[in-house]
């Protein structure tokens, strides 16, 4: 569902100067997710290979403290925290612009 609201997929969209240009950037764009997705997903992979002893929800952590020395642990926790609130603000900024120009539009609150 996060792909349909993507700031980046409108912008893909909105910036392209012909049809063939946005599919050919749109099927860039979601080759470099999945692969992106894959990377991020691989300590959770890990986990359930090496049979980690945690918590499901702590699954991730753990298998993070095993696979990387401190610093790299440190930097990894504050990159996942960054993503998460990245996104946070992207889904922000997209409720945002739809609801000015399709709520408040249609509505007759702005014009």
């Amino acid at each position: 569902m996060n792909v349909l609201v993507s700031a980046d997929l409108w912008i893909r969209i909105y910036a392209a100067r012909s049809v063939r240009e946005a599919r050919t950037s749109l099927v860039y764009g979601g080759v470099f997710v999945v692969v992106l997705t894959l990377l991020a997903s691989a300590p959770a992979f890990y986990a359930v290979a090496a049979d980690v002893n945690a918590p499901p929800n702590q699954a991730f952590i753990a298998a993070l403290r095993v696979l990387l020395p401190r610093l790299l642990f440190g930097l990894a926790i504050a990159g996942t925290i960054c993503i998460v609130l990245a996104a946070l603000d992207t889904m922000v900024f997209v409720f945002g612009v739809a609801g000015a120009n399709d709520i408040a539009a249609r509505a007759g609150i702005i014009q």
